[in-house]
């Protein structure tokens, strides 16, 4: 008996041994099968970030001021919408976005966006400079299963 549970043994420790060999020259192999099956693939595109209007810029309320902007970025989820949003500098409560049509890397604002923000954010028509930061938010997924992407805020302001 105690020679048959030596070669038993050793067998043991030379499959062991040789299994962790096999592994470790195709484990991006194994590594690939179980990826694909427990999420979708890294989706990339343009790294998101702002284009235009440059910080600073100062306009006037109501004007068709033009936004732009690179994306969406990547996620490994499908890409789904932008958001164009405002955040008040001074209070970061009032904040307002837009929803972009899907696969347009540009908003130009019109009299209804201007409303819309003016009803979200009370501080629009204001007499006095009003300074806010602008940033766009890259939707992937939905609200189940996705992320928001978000690119760095960039200071816009406007006068009444």
């Amino acid at each position: 008996m105690k020679k048959q549970n030596k070669i038993l043994s050793a067998f043991l420790a030379v499959v062991v041994v040789a299994g962790t060999v096999f592994y470790a020259g195709n484990s991006e192999m194994f590594q690939g099968r179980l990826y694909r099956f427990s999420k979708a693939p890294i989706k990339c595109n343009i790294l998101l970030e702002n284009f235009d209007p440059n910080p600073g810029t100062v306009a006037k309320y109501g004007d068709a001021v033009g936004f732009k902007w690179n994306g969406p970025g990547c996620s490994s989820y499908n890409w789904s919408q932008y958001e164009l949003c405002f955040e008040n500098v001074n209070n970061s409560q009032e904040f307002a976005c837009i929803g972009v049509i899907p696969n347009s890397n540009h908003w130009t604002l019109s009299g209804a966006d201007w409303r819309f923000m003016n009803d979200e954010m009370k501080t629009l028509t204001s007499s006095t400079q009003v300074d806010t930061n602008w940033y766009v938010q890259s939707r992937f997924g939905n609200a189940l299963k996705g992320e928001i992407l978000t690119t760095k805020p960039w200071k816009f302001s406007y006068t009444k």
